[in-house]
């Protein structure tokens, strides 16, 4: 099967991290790295074919390898890969290995060494074990490969990599430094500070409860956190967004933001899709900065509507003062745009 780095149309992240680590394989082709993922002597031109994801059998693979070993028999390497989001399961691996045939192989790539415990339960030596970190030491060390790079590059920006085990003495440096400067006290104790501050009675808007929260990969001020009354199931949040793990939306410029999230329940979604007022007034605001997520443009993460972000690079400075004047500009920009007129937004006032 032909695949192609460039037209990925996986939106499950496990899915759209095996598309992309099969696109590296089929472009570099190196014997050496398929004997190491593979644990076999293969012959001199040993890559025969790629698939991806299997479907139709009572588990399915996420793709194989189709390599050709020193004899000139063709097998697969079957794989079973997972992100941090997922681990692995016995009753999965072992519904697995039925695909397997002749000198066939299950290749397991996980972010977490502990995994390899699972695997020794099951002791069958046709299952392989590989994490993330191992695959990307590897690679650094032994393929020099612009594609390479950029898999490596997303695998740790995405955060698919999230236990990738590597630490540069430019990260030490700085980590030492944050602990010095004591920023995540810092940021912390602003946004507990701006929680309990700012009156968004001031603003017009009466119904909205402030609750200093750290979940979700954001930390500050959830708004409207009980909200049993909203037609929408909607609630707002004025957080510094420090982790991308929940939400899937990539940092703009690779550092954490300062962001104003418009949250719903995905189950409401599809009564704001085809709402003309509601959708007159997104393209409002995505024209004063906002970003839309109705239609999944930002991130599969359904429960993110909209937002407004800013990075901390940025700012001059980050304080209690900063943060109100970047929530008046929001809530500003939401009454010019008419978005007040919509239920969305308006059974906050």
């Amino acid at each position: 099967m032909n695949i192609n780095l460039f037209m990925n149309a996986y939106q499950q992240p496990e899915n759209k991290l095996t598309y992309n680590f099969l696109s590296m394989v089929n472009i570099i082709k190196k014997r050496d790295f398929l004997e190491w993922l593979s644990n076999e002597r293969l012959s001199n031109d040993p890559l025969v074919d790629i698939k991806t994801v299997f479907g139709g059998g009572n588990s399915n693979p996420d793709g194989s390898i189709i390599l050709k070993n020193i004899d000139n028999i063709d097998f697969n390497i079957y794989l079973e890969t997972k992100t941090f989001r997922r681990g692995i399961s016995i009753d999965q691996l072992l519904l697995h290995l039925d695909w397997l045939n002749g000198k066939d192989k299950l290749l397991v790539i996980t972010p977490r060494a502990s995994d390899k415990k699972i695997i020794e339960k099951i002791n069958n030596p046709l299952i392989l074990f590989k994490t993330w970190s191992e695959i990307v030491g590897y690679l650094k060390d032994n393929v020099d490969n612009i594609i390479v790079d950029q898999f490596i590059e997303y695998g740790k920006l995405s955060g698919e990599f999230d236990e990738y085990g590597e630490i540069s003495e430019d990260e030490i440096k700085i980590f030492v430094e944050n602990i010095k400067l004591k920023f995540d006290d810092k940021i912390t104790t602003i946004f507990r500070d701006f929680s309990s501050l700012y009156d968004f009675k001031l603003m017009g808007l009466n119904r909205i409860e402030s609750i200093y929260h750290d979940n979700f990969g954001r930390r500050g001020a959830e708004l409207n956190y009980e909200n049993d009354f909203t037609t929408f199931n909607q609630w707002w949040a004025i957080s510094y967004y420090y982790h991308t793990n929940d939400h899937y939306i990539n940092f703009k410029n690779n550092t954490p933001e300062i962001v104003f999230f418009f949250d719903i329940y995905p189950g409401k979604i599809e009564l704001l899709k085809f709402d003309k007022i509601f959708i007159n007034i997104l393209e409002k605001l995505v024209t004063v900065g906002f970003e839309s997520n109705l239609n999944g443009e930002l991130t599969t993460n359904r429960w993110r509507l909209l937002l407004y972000r800013k990075s901390i690079e940025d700012f001059n400075c980050i304080n209690v003062n900063e943060l109100c004047k970047f929530t008046d500009r929001v809530i500003v920009l939401l009454k010019d745009s008419g978005a007040f007129e919509h239920k969305y937004f308006n059974e906050f006032i």
